[in-house]
């Protein structure tokens, strides 16, 4: 699983690192991640990143991460768990299993 969108002028940086030594590095305006549900561990909700955004660190729910450019999803995968930090426009996902990816070229948009 490798992945770069072109617009390296994006706001945003999405890193996302597995245990089985998988990465993508996409830069995006803004990251939806499902966080974790104190509860059942599940995913319980999704929350919004942006340029700006103050440091945190969270866990992540099973469930999906978009990473969208001009309102238009250009990556997007299925989290499992693990770690998320958001830090200088930067946001690193390290997910404790495989992530199942299907991003989106340039050339699927054209008609």
């Amino acid at each position: 699983m490798t992945g770069k969108t072109n617009d390296s002028t994006a706001p945003l940086e999405l890193i996302v690192l597995t245990p089985h030594g998988e990465a993508v590095d996409v830069h995006c305006d803004s990251v939806h991640l499902t966080v974790c549900d104190d509860e059942t561990g599940h995913g319980g909700g999704q929350v919004g990143f942006h340029r700006g955004h103050l440091p945190a660190v969270l866990a992540p729910g099973d469930g999906p991460a978009d990473a969208l450019l001009h309102g238009e999803a250009v990556f997007h995968t299925v989290v499992h768990g693990g770690f998320a930090s958001v830090r200088n426009d930067v946001i690193r996902i390290i997910t404790d299993s495989a992530v199942e990816t299907e991003e989106k070229s340039d050339t699927e948009n054209e008609d």
